[in-house]
């Protein structure tokens, strides 16, 4: 490529994202730490103690809870309750966001017999700044590193994922035949962004995508370029094993239609032709009040299960990206939790109050409808049943 042609491609990527993107401001919060956390302790519960005291030091405190909001961000085990089972999954998280998402569904896994592991992925728990210069490999060497843990204690291991965290899981999986077998919720598999492939390019010119108010204890509002990055590639390497092969192993997966991030067609698709097992279990959100006949032939797949997202009695439009993987009752993003979202691309329209708004994937609207983010799943009782029965087939 010539010098002039690549002039005129990096004016127009630069022209593209400009409006979206910003300027950090000169805050601790948006600065990179003098340190990064080890992830690579000969026991598990060494990595939780170490990696608490580097929180203690490097993270920018939102809250008086200093407390609280460390224990929202870091590495938890829970035991199974079965004490005889010797079957384990290790749980990761998606981009900017925290261990502290596998709060609930963590307790589902326990309950069955699991002993659940969360790891925190470099860049994470801290600020928004230490996304700037982290790599793709920080975090697969920080999966990897875990998961040789479990296999030292003999377990059964099986692999979850949230989004990004689900694109990393996967990929592993796929060279890894130990693994018994995938949960992925809003895998981040195809981005439902048109201009992602542009990421490479335009993350050579601009540091930030977005710069928010940071307000929420479990996850980052603000987004580095490089963090799209990692995520792109993590995208790309997936990708790469699905062209390649199928996966022979149990899949459960849940996905919203309305999710903003993904793409759930593609996320259909590769279901159905590349996760082979007779046993995989794809849960859909859509509005079943409504289907077209693309989706009745879902429901005649008895791999597929489609439960209904427009749920007017509750005040709930669709079911976002992240609503999947909380409880009503989570205290934080649940149906009375301390936490509203209201950075839901409703910046027009006026929020009076929580009893008057409605909930939804982030970008709809409606005329005269206020939503902020569902945060929580309605259906997640349902979801805890249908984990139970997908692992009666392990």
């Amino acid at each position: 490529m010539n010098f002039k042609i690549f002039s005129i491609i990096t004016i127009l990527l630069v022209s593209i994202f400009l409006t979206s993107c910003a300027t950090a401001p000169d805050t601790p919060s948006f600065k990179t730490s003098n340190t990064t956390f080890d992830f690579k302790q000969e026991s598990f519960t060494k990595y939780i103690i170490e990696t608490k005291n580097w929180l203690e030091n490097n993270r920018f405190v939102l809250s008086t809870n200093k407390e609280k909001e460390i224990d929202a961000n870091l590495p938890f085990e829970v035991k199974a309750k079965n004490t005889h089972a010797k079957k384990a999954i290790l749980l990761v998280h998606g981009l900017t966001d925290s261990p502290g998402y596998f709060k609930d569904i963590s307790k589902v896994f326990t309950k069955n017999g699991y002993l659940v592991r969360t790891i925190l992925l470099p860049g994470h728990g801290s600020k928004p700044g230490d996304l700037i210069n982290v790599s793709i490999n920080d975090w697969e060497e920080s999966l990897k590193h875990n998961i040789n843990l479990l296999k030292k204690e003999d377990y059964d291991i099986w692999l979850g994922g949230f989004s990004t965290g689900a694109n990393l899981v996967t990929t592993y999986a796929y060279d890894d035949k130990s693994i018994k077998g995938l949960y992925l919720f809003s895998p981040g598999f195809y981005s439902r962004s048109s201009l992602i492939s542009l990421v490479p390019y335009v993350n050579l010119f601009i540091n930030w995508l977005d710069v928010d108010e940071e307000n929420d204890i479990y996850k980052y509002q603000s987004m580095p370029m490089n963090a799209v990055y990692m995520y792109y590639k993590t995208t790309l390497k997936v990708q790469d094993k699905f062209e390649k092969s199928a996966f022979d192993r149990p899949v459960f997966l849940v996905l919203s239609k309305d999710d903003s991030v993904i793409n759930y067609e593609k996320t259909i698709n590769v279901f159905k032709s590349k996760f082979t097992n007779p046993d995989s279990k794809f849960i859909l959100y859509t509005n079943t009040t409504n289907l077209d006949n693309k989706f009745k032939e879902l429901e005649k797949n008895k791999k597929f299960k489609l439960y209904n997202s427009y749920l007017p009695n509750q005040r709930v439009s669709n079911f976002s990206h992240m609503s999947v993987l909380f409880s009503p009752e989570n205290e934080h993003y649940g149906k009375n939790g301390s936490y509203l979202m209201l950075n839901n691309g409703q910046e027009e329209k006026k929020f009076i109050s929580r009893e008057k708004s409605w909930f939804s994937a982030w970008g709809l609207n409606i005329d005269g409808i206020y939503h902020a983010r569902l945060t929580w799943n309605p259906h997640f009782n349902e979801l805890e049943k249908d984990i139970e029965k997908f692992q009666l087939n392990e």
